[in-house]
């Protein structure tokens, strides 16, 4: 097997691999990709890194939807745009939790 490293636009590596340049490319995000199938191959743990003192922090583990009620704090844009939009995306999505109402 022969693999070559490069850094192309996502959009440049799905469309090598339509015209049948590439066999297959790995991606992190992958928009709609007409004509191809995306299929995950692995998944990376994502970590919440909170206070020792914190509720949760004795947990084995978080919700995604747990957060929704913290600021979020993604790595910098800059370091990586997709994955910093990914996670506001996914974040903003959570549906938030309505205050009861007040009796009487």
């Amino acid at each position: 097997m022969r693999a070559e490293l490069r850094w192309l636009p996502v959009a440049e590596w799905l469309a090598a691999v339509r015209a049948g340049e590439l066999d297959a490319a790995l991606v992190r995000v992958v928009p709609a990709a007409r004509g191809l199938e995306s299929l995950p191959v692995w998944s990376d743990p994502l970590y919440a890194a909170l206070p020792a003192d914190h509720p949760a922090a004795a947990r084995p583990a978080l919700g995604l939807d747990e957060l929704s009620g913290m600021p979020p704090r993604p790595a910098p844009w800059e370091h990586d745009a997709r994955f910093h939009d990914l996670v506001l995306r996914a974040l903003r999505a959570i549906p938030r939790k309505e205050a009861p109402a007040p009796c009487g």
